[in-house]
């Protein structure tokens, strides 16, 4: 049996490519690990932390953020509470979709540990300020800080803040280490002109093959 090959619509192979254009990859969306650690904040009871800053002009879903910590011990007891609210006028206001979810340890040593945000992601609109803080609901630990180490990616990095026991929130000059990973979510118009694009090529393809 003679098998004859299979030609692709060169149209369904431009918008196959298109599709697979839009699909992004995660990246950084803002940070500053690596850096040296140069000292820490606590993180209790009576202090809760947290560092604003402003999405580019792209919608992102946030995959998960890694945090430079130290006595973090889930096995002694240490459980942190840990996501990404809305601006309230300079401070952190409602949580956006819900907390991440928290690695486990059983060390005290100063490390990094990847918090992941639940399925699908935490969708964060373009052009909009936010807040990741850290706080805790049981035991404490230390939230590591840099020299030098100014937040950058491609989100515009605010400003860091603590929360005292009254609830009073201030600006804080330590740079707590962080970095949180992101993917751009495509806007629908894109994948509507891909999908227009396609069916126009394959329109055309198909009437260049009609006999005449």
């Amino acid at each position: 049996m003679n098998l004859r090959p299979v030609r692709l619509c060169p149209a369904l192979v431009v918008l196959a490519s298109l599709l697979s254009a839009g699909e992004s990859q995660a990246a950084v969306l803002i940070g500053n690990l690596p850096a040296s650690v140069a000292g820490n904040s606590v993180v209790s009871s009576t202090q809760t932390l947290a560092v604003s800053f402003r999405t580019p002009s792209v919608a992102y879903a946030v995959d998960s953020v890694i945090l430079s910590l130290a006595t973090y011990a889930t096995t002694a007891g240490d459980a942190a509470v840990v996501g990404f609210y809305t601006d309230n006028s300079g401070i952190p206001g409602t949580l956006v979709t819900s907390l991440l979810t928290n690695p486990a340890s059983s060390s005290t040593a100063a490390a990094s540990f990847t918090f992941t945000a639940p399925t699908g992601g935490i969708s964060l609109s373009a052009d909009t300020t936010y807040w990741l803080q850290v706080a805790r609901s049981a035991g404490n630990f230390r939230w590591n800080v840099g020299t030098g180490a100014t937040p950058s990616g491609l989100a515009t990095f605010g400003e860091f803040k603590w929360r005292n026991s009254l609830g009073n929130w201030n600006t804080s000059a330590s740079a707590n280490l962080f970095s949180i990973e992101a993917t751009a979510v495509p806007e629908p118009e894109e994948y509507a002109a891909a999908a227009a694009a396609g069916l126009l090529g394959f329109g055309l393809w198909r009437r260049a093959r009609r006999p005449a």
